[in-house]
């Protein structure tokens, strides 16, 4: 990896603004979304050293070998670590980690690596995403000082971002399918001697993104103020099954909070949750707005934008929900079997948060690594109120190649204080998310059928 991953120019100075003072961008700018840029913002060109190559459009089809509906099958199962990072030599690459993998590290030097491969920039979407962020380049807006946006189609809102709010709302609104469902997702919690205190298996893990419904899709949920509905029920321990969680997700939460609900099989009764957001714990190790790295109304925070930086970071993990995957001997003590982690070199945009004077989170600050090229939210570093690292999270992105998108296949949230550690969204069973299901009817995101697949 030529010396071991070159260290490339600083970040790249940004003094950037929160609030909607910043927003569309003129027509040569977004002009640039057909030449040195990639149609989702990115930086077309290869890096200086050649070690985050250029974007050539992704991975738009399947590999060889893959049948519809069957495993996504692992494209690059047959190459080899380029190098390994330990605890002997992460300093060498410090500038390319961040701050909840050098205190892995420290930790636990013994056991923890990281194998660092080639860089593939596989993301892709479908055409009209990227017409759509073309679009929103010049006409796309925040609103309500940050909480919502306006003038947009069902793409990226802000491709080429100028703030750390449009950063953050492009991804919340990223691309992943109008529909998605699973079947046999895990929840787990490892604790510090590797003692798994909680292990959850969901069915019917469904999701539909309102914003996300083809072309039309923004102005609808714009108009109905509608992001996306969430449903999960639990199937596994026995003491569980039947507990389900429903969620209206709002575009803009500050005029239309987030409506939730649970079902609860000992009582045989859906009530509503109103707390189910921000920073009320979610199992014991991460906030209900831990989701996805980053999930719900930003109205808490202050968002910077610090830059763009190269970052190692979980990318093209296939190896993680492989149906002959052992979830036992991957979630190990401390932390995951490093050998079921894959590791490359891309660039991000890095946005620190701080909460809002007026507001409150027991998180104080965050910082978000996000994606330049499928906008998630590659690794998180979490502060308490002295200033000090609490928790860490990364989401182990992947091409879903039959969409196509890039999302997240797991994520997981590390804990400094407790030394445990959460991981959600492994599969037992392929493909993990199925986008190809109809969409079901508004009468499937109610409380009433909650209640029903609970019991």
């Amino acid at each position: 990896m030529n010396n071991k991953i070159t260290i490339l120019a600083g970040i790249i100075s940004l003094t950037l603004a929160t609030g909607s003072s910043f927003a569309k961008v003129s027509a040569d700018e977004a002009a640039k979304l057909n030449g040195e840029l990639t149609p989702m913002g990115a930086l077309k060109a290869a890096n200086a050293d050649g070690t985050i190559p250029e974007w050539t459009g992704g991975m738009s089809t399947p590999p060889a070998g893959y049948t519809a509906g069957g495993p996504r099958i692992d494209p690059f199962a047959d190459e080899k670590p380029v190098v390994v990072i330990t605890a002997e030599n992460y300093k060498e690459y410090g500038d390319k980690l961040t701050e909840g993998q050098k205190a892995l590290f420290e930790k636990h030097p013994g056991s923890y690596k990281m194998q660092v491969y080639k860089t593939h920039r596989t993301a892709a979407l479908p055409e009209w995403q990227y017409k759509a962020a073309l679009e929103n380049a010049t006409t796309g807006e925040l609103i309500d000082d940050g909480n919502g946006i306006a003038n947009v189609k069902s793409g990226i809102p802000f491709p080429i971002p100028q703030s750390g709010s449009e950063v953050m709302w492009n991804s919340l609104v990223r691309y992943q399918g109008e529909y998605r469902s699973a079947k046999k997702l895990n929840t787990t919690i490892v604790e510090n001697n590797g003692y798994q205190s909680l292990n959850i298996d969901r069915d019917d893990d469904t999701v539909y993104y309102y914003y996300l419904g083809g072309e039309a899709g923004a102005a609808e949920a714009l108009a109905k103020g509608s992001l996306f509905k969430f449903s999960s029920t639990e199937v596994y321990p026995a003491a569980n099954a039947g507990f389900g969680i429903l969620v209206h997700e709002s575009v803009n939460a500050a005029k239309k909070p987030r409506k939730a609900w649970i079902y609860s099989p000992g009582e045989r009764r859906v009530r509503r949750a109103p707390s189910l957001g921000f920073d009320t714990p979610d199992r014991s190790i991460n906030t209900f707005d831990d989701y996805e790295l980053f999930s719900g109304s930003p109205e808490r925070f202050d968002f910077k934008l610090i830059g763009k930086k190269e970052v190692i970071i979980p990318y093209n993990c296939y190896k993680l929900n492989l149906e002959s995957t052992n979830r036992e001997e991957l979630l190990t003590a401390n932390h995951h079997n490093p050998d079921y982690i894959r590791w490359e070199l891309h660039r991000v945009w890095v946005v620190e948060a701080t909460v809002k004077p007026s507001s409150r989170h027991i998180y104080a600050k965050r910082v978000f690594y996000v994606d330049e090229d499928s906008w998630n939210v590659a690794a998180t570093d979490k502060y308490d109120g002295n200033g000090n690292l609490w928790r860490f999270g990364f989401a182990f992105l992947k091409n879903f190649y039959d969409l196509p998108a890039t999302t997240y296949t797991a994520y997981t949230h590390y804990d400094l204080k407790t030394g445990g550690y959460f991981t959600d969204n492994l599969g037992h069973s392929a493909p993990l998310y199925d986008f190809t299901k109809e969409v079901p009817k508004d009468a499937f995101f109610t409380p009433a059928a909650l209640r029903r697949r609970g019991r």
